[in-house]
């Protein structure tokens, strides 16, 4: 008899939709192989299971098991990682699933959307997104004097930190810049980098973006392996604006597989007032 070891079939990453009350409505994992494999979380959290199991049998070729994440309880949107597991007679294939539990299924911000700086104390705020999948470069450039005396970016997780002064108070500029690298094995074709931009900021400068809505994006025909392209956007903060403004940036080739697809999104979190 043909036996063939199980292998995980289904996304690394996937969204989850959120409905606002705790409960989300997800999708489904898969994974083949002979006989067909039984599918399981490892060591999930108590809002998260599997629903009933289907196997699809082929004209030729392995089977497929599959099933679909469960909503077993209520929890925050955010970015969560549970291992799957599928098991045959001949061995089991366990993978990562990073779940991006959100409204929608584009990057979303899910931290407090207000903060306030004070001069003389220090500060710090967490940024926290849910995306499929999420970018890890971020630099501050063409920053005024008055806020690069005490404004630092983390450059892979985007969070800004330190202690405001006085002479910072007032209107004041930065600019962000977005690096794509494609890490994959092969060129990426229509490649859209896009960025949002919050309602507290004004765009100065998007030098060969262009704007739909609150976002500002740029396709490039063709990304070769281990090239990069750069962008920057030059952002105006009202004088009297307070709270946090949250820029999210993300990339995508809808028709070139990432290999990586956790790297191409993320958020920066900006300190008004």
């Amino acid at each position: 008899m043909t036996t063939q070891a199980p292998a995980i079939t289904s996304a690394d990453c996937m969204y989850a939709t959120s409905d606002g009350s705790g409960h989300f409505t997800a999708g489904h994992v898969t994974a083949t192989g002979i006989p067909a494999p039984t599918l399981s979380l490892v060591n999930p959290p108590s809002w998260l299971g599997l629903g009933n199991q289907v196997i699809t049998y082929p004209g030729s070729g392995a089977p497929t098991t599959s099933a679909l994440l469960k909503d077993l309880g209520t929890v925050a949107d955010g970015q969560y990682t549970v291992p799957v597991e599928a098991t045959n007679s001949v061995s089991t294939d366990i993978k990562p699933l990073s779940l991006a539990i959100e409204p929608g299924s584009s990057p979303a911000f899910i931290s407090d959307n207000t903060a306030t700086a004070t001069a003389g104390t220090r500060f710090d705020f967490g940024v926290h997104t849910a995306s499929c999948p999420a970018i890890n470069d971020y630099s501050l450039q063409g920053v005024d004097a008055a806020t690069s005396s005490w404004l630092t970016i983390n450059n892979e997780t985007g969070e800004l930190s330190g202690t405001p002064t006085a002479a910072a108070a007032g209107t004041h500029t930065f600019t962000e810049t977005v690096t794509m690298t494609n890490h994959g094995q092969w060129p990426a074709t229509s490649v859209r980098t896009a960025v949002t931009v919050p309602s507290q900021l004004t765009v100065t400068a998007d030098p060969g973006g262009t704007k739909t809505g609150p976002v500002i994006s740029w396709t490039d025909a063709s990304l070769g392996t281990n090239q990069s392209v750069t962008y920057t956007i030059t952002f105006k903060v009202a004088p009297k604006a307070r709270g946090t403004a949250l820029i999210a940036a993300a990339t995508a080739s809808p028709k070139v597989a990432d290999p990586k697809p956790l790297n191409n999104a993320a958020l920066i979190t900006v300190k008004l007032g």
